[in-house]
C-alpha cells in the first residue's frame, strides 16, 4: 500500500458532521475594522487627585495606530463635580485582529517635572464591543504615579 492510499483510507473514515453554534453579538462581526471615538472623553478623578490630571493629554492607542487629544482642549466643569472633560468631534483608529486587540486609554503629563509620563490607564478589550453600534463606555482608571 502506497502512502497516498493509506491516506485515501484514513481520510475515508473521518466523519464531517455539521456544528450548530450560537456565538454571542460581541464574537460577530469583522476582524479588521476601525474604532471611532466621537463626543468627548470624560473623567471623574477622586478630588485629590484632581491636580494630577488637570494638565494631562489623553492619548487612545490601538495594535495598528494612536491619536492623542493635547491638555489644552480640556476643561474642568465646576457644574459636574470633579470631572475633567478632553474635547473630541470624531477619531478613528484602525484595528486588525479586533478580537485580540485592546483600546488603551492612557492620561499623560509631559510637564517639565521630573515625573512626567502616564499616570493613569485604562483598557477596552474590543472582542467585548458589538461590531457596527453606538456604545457609551465606562471605564475603570488605574492610577499609577499619584502621591
Amino acid at each position: 500500500m502506497t502512502a497516498r492510499s493509506k491516506l485515501e483510507a484514513y481520510m475515508g473514515e473521518c466523519a464531517h458532521r455539521p456544528v450548530d453554534i450560537k456565538l454571542p453579538r460581541s464574537l460577530l462581526g469583522w476582524e479588521i475594522a476601525s474604532a471611532i471615538v466621537r463626543g468627548p472623553i470624560r473623567l471623574e478623578p477622586a478630588s485629590s487627585h484632581q491636580s494630577k490630571f488637570s494638565h494631562c493629554s489623553v492619548s487612545l492607542r490601538t495594535s495598528h495606530g494612536s491619536n492623542t487629544i493635547r491638555h489644552h482642549n480640556h476643561h474642568s466643569g465646576s457644574e459636574a463635580g470633579n470631572a475633567i472633560e478632553w474635547q473630541n468631534e470624531r477619531m478613528s483608529l484602525p484595528i486588525k485582529k479586533r478580537f485580540a486587540s485592546p483600546l488603551v486609554v492612557s492620561f499623560e503629563n509631559h510637564g517639565l517635572h521630573l515625573r512626567g509620563g502616564t499616570i493613569g490607564m485604562g483598557v477596552l478589550w474590543l472582542m467585548t464591543v458589538e461590531d457596527s453600534e453606538r456604545h457609551r463606555i465606562s471605564l475603570p482608571s488605574k492610577p499609577y504615579y499619584l502621591h
